[in-house]
């Protein structure tokens, strides 16, 4: 978790960033790898502190019941997809939240 968006802490590149978006918000990104070759995807934009382990409880639980023997939570949200992730357990339900364009992290082509 890094309050600072230039990525100096390497949020982008983990199984789980998590980036301050401003004041108690942040930005949700999944799919990197434990070794730091991979970066993540963005899945949820501006959620709000107290929100973001109900945000990942519902994807935690899937991983744990639909993950390969050995597989890490990145190479699974890799392999099915956060564009499917965040489809699938709609960040955002009720629309307030502002969503971004769906991008990579700053530096990943699309």
């Amino acid at each position: 978790m890094t309050g600072c968006p230039n990525g100096c802490a390497r949020p982008y590149s983990t199984e789980i960033g998590v980036v301050g978006r401003g004041r108690d918000h942040y930005t949700l990104y999944l799919g990197g790898d434990a070794d730091g070759t991979r970066l993540n995807r963005e899945f949820a934009d501006h959620v709000a502190g107290g929100a973001v382990a109900a945000t990942l409880a519902p994807v935690l639980r899937a991983f744990a019941a639909e993950r390969r023997d050995g597989e890490r939570f990145g190479d699974w949200c890799d392999r099915v997809g956060v564009p499917a992730l965040r489809a699938r357990f709609d960040p955002d339900p009720d629309g307030r939240r502002r969503r971004g364009a769906r991008r990579s992290p700053v530096g990943a082509s699309a």
